[in-house]
């Protein structure tokens, strides 16, 4: 009986207790109704990191997300109409990927680059507003933190990134 009782009181208590983690602040759950867009955003991020793990294969890599992605970011536009939170952090997280991509792979700067004005396109205030960019920044700053330590030397190569993605200049501070 008090095996029962045991039981009972658990089977009524687990519910009380996941009703009470109140997660409506978590933006890395898995909204109800996923975006595609963002979706496809976000795997571009994975395009620059195979390129800089892979450069000889750099051309395979792109056609394969032409293929399975889309061919140019026209194709998604526009941004702003919808999800713009989801949108903007699956654009901040493919930023991300790409100066962490930079940082191990200084020499594919300029490919990297010109993958991801296909691929990305670069910051335009017609079709990112205010809001889905500033999801992008916060989304985007973990790596280019890590990165500007990884390799503090490709500072302004980081800076002209972030400029171009995110209209958002890094401060450059003498440390001397």
């Amino acid at each position: 009986m008090k095996r029962f009782i045991l039981l009972l009181s658990w089977a009524l208590a687990i519910p009380v207790l996941l009703a009470s983690c109140d997660a409506s602040d978590n933006y890395y759950m898995i909204p109800e109704t996923a975006d595609t867009k963002a979706t496809k955003m976000e795997a571009i991020g994975t395009l620059f990191e195979s390129i800089a793990r892979q450069p000889e294969m750099t051309d395979n890599l792109i056609a394969a997300a032409e293929q399975t992605l889309y061919r140019n970011y026209r194709e998604l536009l526009p941004l702003s109409d919808k999800a713009v939170e989801q949108r903007g952090a699956a654009r901040g997280a493919a930023i991300g990927s790409l100066i962490e991509s930079v940082a191990r792979q200084p020499e594919m700067y300029e490919q990297l680059d010109e993958v991801a004005e296909k691929f990305l396109g670069p910051y335009d205030s017609s079709y990112i507003t205010k809001k889905m960019n500033d999801y992008a920044k916060a989304a985007a700053s973990t790596k280019i933190i890590e990165s500007i330590a990884r390799q503090p030397d490709l500072l302004a190569q980081f800076d002209a990134l972030t400029q171009k993605y995110l209209d958002t200049r890094l401060q450059q501070i003498d440390n001397e």
